[in-house]
Order: C-alpha cells, then sequence, then structure tokens
C-alpha cells in the first residue's frame, strides 16, 4: 500500500520543489526569492472520483475534514514550505473545519510554526445569477467569513473560469482587505467522461493579463493558472505580460 508512503511523498516534493526555486534563482540571478507553495485540495477530490467541485458535505462530519488536513499540512510543514495554500476549496463547511484545524494547530505544544496561510476557493454562477462556491454556498459569506480570520494572509479564487473570476474577485473586494490571488482553469470539466476541454493557451494568457490590469482597486498578489494550464499556457502568460 501507498498510504503508508504518503506522508514522506509529500515532505520530498516540497524539498524538490525548494531544490528547483534555489537552482533557478542562482541561474537567473533573481533579485527576488522564488516562493514555493505547499498546496492542499478539498476534501471531495479525494472522497469520490471527478467530485473536486460538488461533493456532498453532508456526508462527512467536521472532525473528519479537520483530520484530514491536519495530515496532509503536517506532512507538507516538514518539507518547509513558504506558504500553505488551500486551493479549489468548494464548500463554506470546508471552510469551516481548515479554520478550526488551524486554530487548533497553533495552541498544540508539539506543532511547528505556520509559514503564510492562503485560501483559494473553485466558484461558479448560480441558476439565478449568483456567484457561489462550487457546492453551492455564498461567495460573498465565504469571502466574510475568511476576512475575519487572522491566519489567512491572502485570499482569492482558482479551479474556475476565467470569464467570471474578475467579477468573483470585485466582489471578494468589497468584504475583504486581504491581498488577493486568482488563477483560472483554462478549460471545462466534463464529469461525464471525466477529462478536461481545454481552450486555446493566448486567450487564456490574455484573460489573465486583463484581470490583473482592469483595475487598480484589487490588491492582486499572485496571478496564474489551474487546471489545463501546463508549459504552452505559462510561455503564453509569459509573453502576455511582458508584451
Amino acid at each position: 500500500s501507498k498510504i503508508p508512503k504518503l506522508p514522506n511523498i509529500l515532505r520530498e516534493a516540497v524539498v524538490c520543489a525548494r531544490d528547483v526555486a534555489s537552482e533557478f534563482s542562482s541561474k537567473q540571478n533573481a533579485a527576488e526569492q522564488v516562493l514555493v507553495a505547499a498546496v492542499m485540495g478539498g476534501y471531495g477530490v479525494a472522497a469520490e472520483p471527478g467530485a473536486d467541485y460538488d461533493f456532498d458535505y453532508a456526508k462527512v462530519d467536521m472532525q473528519t475534514l479537520i483530520g484530514f488536513h491536519h495530515r496532509r499540512m503536517a506532512a507538507l510543514l516538514s518539507g518547509k514550505p513558504d506558504i500553505l495554500l488551500f486551493e479549489t476549496i468548494c464548500s463554506l463547511k470546508e471552510v469551516r473545519a481548515i479554520i478550526q484545524m488551524l486554530s487548533e494547530w497553533k495552541v498544540s505544544a508539539d506543532t511547528s510554526p505556520l509559514p503564510p496561510v492562503w485560501l483559494s476557493c473553485g466558484c461558479r454562477l448560480a441558476d439565478d445569477g449568483t456567484t457561489v462556491l462550487g457546492c453551492g454556498d455564498s461567495w460573498e459569506e465565504t469571502v466574510r467569513v475568511v476576512d475575519a480570520v487572522q491566519d489567512f494572509s491572502a485570499f482569492g479564487v482558482n479551479c474556475t473560469w476565467p470569464s467570471i473570476c474578475y467579477g468573483l474577485l470585485l466582489e471578494a473586494n468589497r468584504f475583504t482587505t486581504k491581498p488577493l490571488i486568482v488563477y483560472p482553469n483554462n478549460g471545462v470539466w466534463n464529469k461525464s467522461i471525466q477529462t478536461w476541454v481545454p481552450a486555446a493557451p493566448e486567450q487564456f494568457a490574455k484573460t489573465c493579463r486583463d484581470i490583473s490590469t482592469a483595475s487598480t482597486e484589487l490588491n492582486l498578489v499572485a496571478v496564474g493558472g489551474c487546471c489545463c494550464v501546463g508549459p504552452a499556457e505559462i510561455k503564453a502568460l509569459a509573453k502576455a505580460f511582458n508584451e
């Protein structure tokens, strides 16, 4: 079984990323440090195939969610990442579980200090046009909950269709002063066939650039890509932002 090996695999993944970041910085004589984020997705991804966005969180209790995130975070922290990033969180219940887990972590005598913690949600438009998390919870309520938690040093949107990300950020900016992050998908998930349908890298890059430059009111600290974003999209992003 691979399960007993998972903590070491997670730790080694962070160590590997740190080594590559350090090598890149040295070769490029980078003025700024290249940061490594240890990334953790939602419970639904592990619990049910294809349920990244619409897992029924009524099936799981809070303690199960807290334990799920605690175990992974402990393993990833042992690799000493620069940032902890909880991403594609599509349920307000899971947001609250993460908040409680972080609170318990800080008061425990045998846990290591936390680096900066970021939280990013997967979102969509509801049938009535309102913005919601993937599981249907209110985006506004989620932003308000996150804004009240000092543990989160940045907040935003990922794994979401690019065309709605700007509106989500504008709405978030009304209810929080936290720095914002955004890294949308470059495609649409087809659950019935369990695959992604990608769009053109150049259009994705243009949309991300437009988001970052559309409003000076948004305190964006990170812009990038999520699913269906690979070398071609990264090259297109770099070109778009350097034009």
